[in-house]
């Protein structure tokens, strides 16, 4: 079954794709290479700069003469089911791997940790447990110290907050011929 595209230069086909994706990859790799990206210059100079030149040599061996496209083919559903199984065992068995190395991996740091810290006798871990379980409890009782002197603090704030915005009408009420009088007419501030 032939497919046809309406969009981009590659998607109908049209082998000079490869031309301007092979001036991409090299302005690419001359850019990585300068700015000392060794890594990404060998991926796009030895990888994907190769692989334009193999897929022009394809694609031009299965042109169609009259309008010198690529002749496309659609998957069959035999394929679609061989192509969905394939991807399916390949990622299933790519993280049992990668769950297989994680494991190991913190396995390893753990027996560092254990070791660095002379814990690799089980009597010496749970007092280390302990000891870590003593110094958090005192750290939490602290804490709740501390917070109960920052709302001591709080409280004698409002206060100085209060005095401050009350002290003219205080040294007036000093002041004043009749302090009581004043004392009264001024109560609500």
């Amino acid at each position: 079954m032939l497919v046809r595209h309406n969009g981009d230069p590659s998607a109908k086909g049209k082998v000079s794709t490869y031309f301007f994706a092979t001036i991409n990859v090299a302005i690419y790799a001359y850019l990585t290479f300068n700015n000392h990206l060794y890594g990404e210059f060998m991926l796009n100079a030895f990888y994907y700069i190769p692989m334009n030149f193999i897929g022009f040599y394809l694609w031009s061996r299965h042109k169609d003469e009259k309008n010198g496209e690529v002749e496309g083919k659609a998957l069959t559903p035999k394929q679609i089911v061989i192509l969905l199984a394939a991807t399916a065992v390949i990622v299933i068995k790519g993280f049992e791997r990668w769950a297989k190395l994680n494991n190991l991996k913190e396995a390893a740091r753990t027996f560092n940790y254990l070791f660095e810290n002379n814990l690799l006798n089980y009597e010496d871990f749970q007092q280390h447990v302990s000891d870590v379980n003593t110094s958090v409890k005192a750290a939490e009782q602290r804490i709740t110290q501390i917070n109960n002197e920052l709302n001591t603090q709080k409280v004698v704030q409002k206060h100085c907050d209060s005095y401050r915005l009350c002290r003219k009408v205080i040294e007036d009420c000093k002041s004043a011929k009749n302090p009581n009088a004043y004392r009264t007419k001024h109560q609500s501030e």
